[in-house]
C-alpha cells in the first residue's frame, strides 16, 4: 500500500473505499496524475496533505432521526433516473456506534422508522472512519467532500445520467469514453491501475470511481456545486450535501 510514499503533489483528489482500504487518484493543475492504495483515511490525507479538495464518495455528515433523511440523498436521486439506486440510504448517526448488524438495524428504525440495508452496514467503518477524520481535523473538515460517482458522471455528462450500469461492458465503456473526452490520459491512467494493483484490493470500478472525481475537479479547476445549494448541518455542526463538479 502507498502509506509510505513520498508526499502526493496533486491539488485535485478523487478517493473511493475498497476492500484494502481507500483507493485514490490525485491531478495536479498541469494534468500529471498519480494514484495510490491506503489502509486508512488518515493515511489518504496524510499523503495528499496539500490538495486543494478531495471528492470522496462515501456519506459526510448524518441525520440524527425522523423518516425523511438527508435531503441531499433526494436531490441526487431525482437527478440520477435509472442510475438512482447509486445512492445509498444513510444511517442515523445514533447507529454508528453499534457493532452488529441486527442492532444497529434496530437503532436505525427506532430512529427514522426505517431499518438499515445490508449495503449501508457493509460500509460502516467506512463512514465512521471519515467521521472521525473530519470531526477531529478542521482542514480536513473543509477539504473532503461527499460525492456520489454517479452524481459526477451526471454533471461531466452534460447533467444526463449514465445510460449503461457502470458493471456491465457497456457502461464501463461508456464511462471510460466519455472520461477520455475530457481528459486524454483516463485510459492510460486506468490500464496503468489495473495492472498495479490486485483485483482482491481495489477492483476495476473503484478505479473508475476514483478516477471521476479527480477528473471532474480537474476539468472544472476545483469548482464544485453541491446538492442541496444550502446545506443542512448535523447535530454535529457537519454540512450534510452531495458536491459535483461544475463543468461547461
Amino acid at each position: 500500500m502507498s502509506d509510505c510514499y513520498a508526499r502526493g503533489m496533486s491539488e485535485y483528489v478523487g478517493v473511493d473505499g475498497c476492500k484494502s482500504g481507500w483507493f485514490a487518484v490525485g491531478i495536479d493543475r498541469s494534468g500529471r496524475y498519480e494514484h495510490g492504495l491506503f489502509r486508512t483515511a488518515k493515511h489518504l490525507y496524510r499523503h495528499f496533505d496539500d490538495a486543494e479538495r478531495f471528492l470522496i464518495d462515501i456519506q459526510i455528515g448524518l441525520s440524527d432521526r425522523g423518516p425523511d433523511g438527508r435531503r441531499c440523498e433526494k436531490d441526487a436521486r431525482s437527478r440520477l433516473g435509472p442510475r438512482n439506486s447509486s445512492v445509498f440510504v444513510s444511517p442515523a448517526r445514533g447507529t454508528l456506534d453499534v457493532d452488529n448488524y441486527p442492532d444497529a438495524s434496530a437503532k436505525n428504525f427506532e430512529l427514522t422508522g426505517k431499518k438499515l440495508s445490508k449495503q449501508t452496514w457493509f460500509i460502516m467503518d467506512k463512514i465512521r472512519e471519515v467521521d472521525q477524520l473530519v470531526a477531529s481535523d478542521c482542514d480536513a473538515r473543509k477539504k473532503f467532500n461527499e460525492v456520489n460517482t454517479e452524481l459526477v458522471f451526471w454533471a461531466l455528462n452534460g447533467r444526463k445520467p449514465m445510460n449503461h450500469y457502470k458493471k456491465t461492458t457497456e457502461g464501463f465503456d461508456e464511462r471510460m469514453d466519455l472520461l477520455e473526452s475530457l481528459y486524454p490520459d483516463s485510459r492510460r491512467l486506468y490500464d496503468e491501475c489495473r495492472n498495479q494493483y490486485l483485483r482482491k484490493d481495489v477492483a476495476r470500478d473503484d478505479i473508475v470511481d476514483a478516477i471521476a472525481p479527480a477528473v471532474g475537479l480537474f476539468v472544472a479547476n476545483g469548482e464544485v456545486a453541491t446538492l442541496p445549494e444550502q446545506p443542512e448541518i448535523d447535530s454535529t455542526g457537519l454540512e450534510i450535501k452531495m458536491a459535483y463538479p461544475v463543468v461547461g
